[in-house]
């Protein structure tokens, strides 16, 4: 009796979980479509897309599970199981197991985070993030993302003394420097080039952390050909907000149809440098213009490996 009683309790606390982490998703694709976010689209869009939203929020709770009981990259494997083809990798073997590491990561969007922390061999990850209200609903997944806003300077002062404290006590932080979407290279043009709108603030970093290493990571692969062309895109005119509705329809058709299409993530790693090593790329320059020159490179010998937009390896869809 005691344990039926204890078993309804799960359920129903997973119910309200799940009920949570639903409605915390319906303003994002609100947002998408360039509406504004009020009580009325809010409403519209629960009636319409709840039952979607539902199944993304069905993932949430045991994800969550995952990370509580064995870590991060661990739940990050198992969310993409859902979505992706198992990632193809190059250079893995060259993440440090310990000491302060900054991974800098490019930003093609949809599950790039997940894919880049399902191959760390690391457990003491965090990141820096935009707000994303699902994942702050996530309470064990949470206390790995450091929430940052472009528009609150004092929020995101606070952030980088948390990171830089976390990466004092010998942590790894995974850091996007575009502060935005970027072209998936391996659907649209122009990821060189977004490198160099990168935010500079790489000496900061080295100025407070003694014995940090710079490691850049570049991905590919998050948004499929096929839905980069999609007329539902043709809504937005700008082509970060294409890509945008690109990821949320890629994603809504992976929910409606499980297993019907799964994404092949393609993650480049390079090599951890040490600040003398970075300086070498930019002598008489900021260290920003040497991390944007280490990963342009990487970039580029990513679109020899695994094919890029426009090049004659990038057959798939």
């Amino acid at each position: 009796m005691i344990m039926d009683m204890n078993e309804q309790h799960s359920n129903t606390q997973t119910e309200v979980e799940i009920k949570t982490l639903s409605e915390s998703l319906i303003d994002e694709l609100v947002g998408a479509v360039a509406l504004p976010k009020n009580a009325f689209t809010h409403r519209l869009f629960w009636r319409l897309f709840r039952g979607i939203t539902d199944r993304l929020a069905a993932l949430g709770v045991p994800f969550d599970r995952l990370v509580r009981d064995q870590g991060l990259p661990t739940g990050c494997r198992w969310a993409l199981t859902h979505f992706c083809h198992p990632t193809l990798v190059r250079g893995q073997e060259l993440v440090p197991a310990q000491g302060p590491l900054l991974i800098v990561l490019n930003h093609p969007g949809t599950y790039d985070a997940f894919t880049l922390l399902s191959a760390l061999p690391r457990l003491d990850i965090k990141w820096i993030s935009s707000y994303i209200p699902f994942f702050d609903k996530l309470p064990h997944t949470r206390k790995h993302i450091l929430f940052a806003e472009r528009n609150d300077p004092a929020g995101r002062m606070l952030v980088m003394r948390q990171a830089i404290k976390h990466l004092n006590s010998g942590g790894c932080l995974v850091y996007i420097p575009a502060g935005h979407r970027e072209p998936d290279p391996h659907s649209y043009p122009g990821a060189a080039q977004s490198i160099e709108n990168w935010l500079d603030i790489f000496d900061a970093f080295f100025k407070y952390v003694p014995g940090l290493r710079l490691q850049p990571a570049i991905l590919s692969g998050m948004v499929s050909r096929r839905w980069a062309k999609h007329p539902l895109t043709w809504l937005r005119s700008k082509q970060i907000d294409r890509q945008r509705l690109a990821e949320f329809g890629q994603v809504i058709s992976q929910l409606l149809k499980p297993g019907k299409f799964k994404a092949t993530p393609r993650l480049s790693i390079g090599k951890a440098l040490a600040e003398d090593e970075l300086r070498q790329f930019a002598p008489f320059d900021s260290l920003t213009v040497a991390a944007k020159k280490i990963s342009q490179s990487l970039l580029e010998g990513h679109c020899n490996e695994f094919g890029c937009w426009a090049s004659p390896v990038n057959t798939e869809a």
